[in-house]
């Protein structure tokens, strides 16, 4: 028997051994799925197609079983990795993912390089739709930098995405939210 395969895409500035990264691959172990967070390259300052080549070669074909699991922008890579696909994967759970950023998300002038490529190249919705069986986002009504209503609504259209919103939960890290672990999510292994 194969087993499962969940993948877990940290965000920009994140770290696969931080937030609530650590306690995810133990949950995701402990129901049988082969987990993988891999360390995606130089993470304070990405450049998305380096994100890309990464998951190829971390991930490669995806399975029907598969799941994929990503923080902010790895969330963007996660649909981009998709979208480049023709193989169909389980779930795709998306937490603090975006579509549109706030301009607080953006301290520094360079900072919005890193996304122009993102917005340049938009990620063709209805066919990462049809290659994920489900997807679950979850958002936080107060996060600094993920703006809730456009988010939750392009997932939500565009995806066909569960939204779940909970409270006070920051950008869902440590440092701006206090979460090292999320037990509502769970439920959508």
């Amino acid at each position: 028997m194969i087993r499962k395969r969940a993948f877990i895409i940290h965000g920009w500035t994140g770290r696969n051994n931080q937030d609530w990264f650590p306690w995810m691959l133990q949950q995701l172990e402990k129901r049988g799925y082969e987990a993988v967070p891999p360390s995606m390259p130089n993470p304070d300052n990405p450049k998305i197609d380096d994100w890309l080549r990464k998951m190829k070669k971390i991930v490669g074909m995806l399975r029907p079983t598969d799941v994929l699991i990503g923080h902010s922008l790895g969330c963007q890579a996660i649909l981009r990795y998709i979208d480049q696909q023709n193989e169909k994967v389980d779930k795709v759970i998306l937490i603090a993912g975006w579509d549109v950023l706030s301009k607080e998300a953006f301290p520094l002038p360079e900072d919005f390089d890193v996304v122009k490529p993102l917005y340049e190249s938009p990620i063709h919705y209805e066919n990462v739709r049809r290659l994920a069986n489900s997807f679950v986002a979850l958002f936080s009504d107060d996060d600094p930098w993920v703006p809730l209503e456009p988010n939750r609504k392009v997932y939500k259209e565009k995806l066909g995405a569960n939204i779940i919103i909970q409270h006070n939960k920051g950008h869902f890290m440590k440092e701006i939210g206090g979460v090292t672990e999320i037990p509502g999510i769970l439920k959508y292994l």
